[in-house]
């Protein structure tokens, strides 16, 4: 940008009181220079801060009918329990299958589509006799007004800009507590920190029904980059609501088990993504959860990250809760992992199960590596067995155990250093580390050349190539205060296509019709 975002600021802040061009960068203390120069500075504070500023002379006016036209009765849509939206940039071919598609979707399930109108100054395009328009066929579907729907979501007609490589950044506090939709481009979600008894605030924007069209400029080649033909779907359940997203392949989109295209319905699958589980926590509730998406979407792979937990002997635990695991009779180490063995062959039968390296998995090598017999005399025996079965292999210590006891369900333990696809998706990172040993992170990992799945942080998100799930539990002792965690898991597609399941007391989107 040639106009720093102070200067813009100013600009679009004189903009509405000033008389003409000149006027406007007078009041705003910027140097006039020549005509083009201040037209520039007009343009680029627009791209900059996603608004318009209307043209001084209706001459040099680039927005003649910017306004989508919508026929959509607000009133009725208020009074759906299920979403899907949306959005269309202006002058840009609408994908019609899609649209038919995602209609025949949510009509089945007695629900309102939304189409969110987004703007983009394409010069490409601006520069006919139409101006700004937008397909008619998203007229009956356009939101061009906020949607509140109960207490703790929006759909937001807020204009974003379309070419914005962060079209989230710096809209943590909008809305308020409610969680926000926000029609743009570009797939991307975040959550806001929340007190833990409360479901976490999400920010998410929508994708797009439409194909890329963006001018050949380092902006517009970024947002083609980004550009997702995608949709999310949402479904109110009493105060709370669930979510996912709809990915669209050229024919159809996946939903659980359903394959949809503009035809209908016909029958699918996925493969699961669970978020870190942490075994020794486990929620029964949860576990029925997960069984009961198990059988809906009928996976051939599933995925586990930080399967294993080592809450005993754990070195990040304080001398209370040592204490308190004590007096509990958690004193077994060996115990604990032979919960992981139990956990996979109870979920993962007939599946091929794929471990991740995690940190929570590493944990139990070091406590094998700092091992003091005089503190810990319980688990000598254990570890002992464990130094006689490790050493002499590049093996973990948890994969030692799974080898030497047996687990009755095809299971393979990935390395942090391979590359392992499913379906075009590398799942072999865990996210606690980065590049170069850095600390890892969703928004580092997205930098890099792949699309990747990963964990961690407990906290779902979707950062461009980079998506995140949630956690199995979160009973863990350190998790208080404000919080970003959510129980949910990754689906991924036989077409690379993936969505976020969220368990939400007990049940997901698997368990409504």
């Amino acid at each position: 940008m040639g106009i720093s975002l102070k200067r813009a600021n100013l600009l679009a802040g004189a903009w509405d009181e000033s008389s003409s061009l000149k006027d406007a960068h007078k009041k705003a203390g910027i140097p006039a220079g020549d005509e083009r120069t201040m037209r520039r500075n007009r343009r680029w504070t627009e791209d900059l801060l996603g608004i318009e500023l209307a043209a001084h002379n209706d001459k040099y006016s680039t927005h003649k009918n910017i306004e989508c036209p919508s026929s959509l009765d607000i009133r009725e849509a208020r009074k759906c329990k299920d979403f899907v939206i949306t959005s269309l940039t202006n002058n840009s071919p609408v994908i019609k299958p899609f649209l038919a598609a995602l209609k025949k979707f949510i009509e089945a399930r007695n629900g309102q589509l939304l189409v969110i109108p987004v703007r983009y100054q394409n010069p490409n395009a601006m520069h006919t006799t139409k101006g700004y328009f937008w397909d008619s066929a998203i007229y009956p579907y356009a939101l061009t007004e906020d949607l509140s729907l109960g207490k703790n979501l929006m759909v937001s007609a807020v204009r974003l800009n379309a070419t914005s490589v962060n079209p989230l950044s710096g809209k943590q506090a909008l809305g308020g507590h409610k969680s926000v939709v926000y029609g743009h481009p570009q797939l991307a979600m975040e959550l806001v920190g929340t007190p833990k008894d409360e479901m976490p605030k999400v920010m998410m924007t929508t994708g797009s029904c439409n194909r890329s069209q963006y001018t050949s400029s380092d902006v517009g080649g970024k947002a083609n980059f980004y550009h997702t033909v995608y949709a999310v779907y949402i479904k109110r359940v009493g105060d709370l609501f669930h979510h996912t997203q709809l990915g669209w392949d050229g024919d159809g989109f996946h939903f659980l088990d359903e394959y949809w295209t503009e035809d209908g319905k016909s029958d699918g699958q996925a493969d699961i993504v669970h978020g870190d589980s942490h075994v020794s926590h486990e929620i029964p509730k949860i576990t029925k959860s997960k069984l009961r998406l198990i059988d809906r979407v009928n996976p051939e792979t599933q995925v586990w990250h930080d399967l294993h937990n080592q809450e005993i002997g754990s070195h990040h635990s304080t001398l209370r809760e040592r204490a308190e695991q004590a007096l509990l009779g958690k004193v077994s180490v060996e115990k604990e992992v032979r919960l992981s063995i139990d956990y996979i062959e109870r979920l993962g039968k007939d599946t091929e199960n794929l471990i991740v390296g995690s940190n929570h998995n590493d944990h139990l090598d070091q406590w094998w590596m700092r091992f003091n017999p005089k503190e810990d005399p319980y688990n000598i025996k254990f570890h002992g067995w464990l130094s006689y079965k490790m050493l002499g292999t590049s093996l973990s210590a948890l994969e030692v155990c799974f080898g030497e006891w047996g687990c009755n369900a095809s299971h393979k333990f990935l390395s942090r250093n391979s590359r392992h696809t499913l379906h075009g998706i590398d799942i072999s990172q865990h996210g606690d580390k980065g590049q170069n040993g850095s600390r890892g992170s969703a928004k580092g990992l997205a930098k890099t050349q792949s699309k990747t799945i990963i964990g961690h942080s407990h906290t779902p998100c979707i950062e461009k190539g980079c998506w995140q799930m949630g956690t199995s539990t979160d009973l863990m002792e350190y998790a208080q205060g404000y919080s970003t965690w959510m129980l949910t898991d990754c689906l991924v597609f036989p077409n690379g296509k993936r969505a976020l399941i969220n368990h939400i007391n007990g049940k997901t989107l698997a368990d409504y019709p």
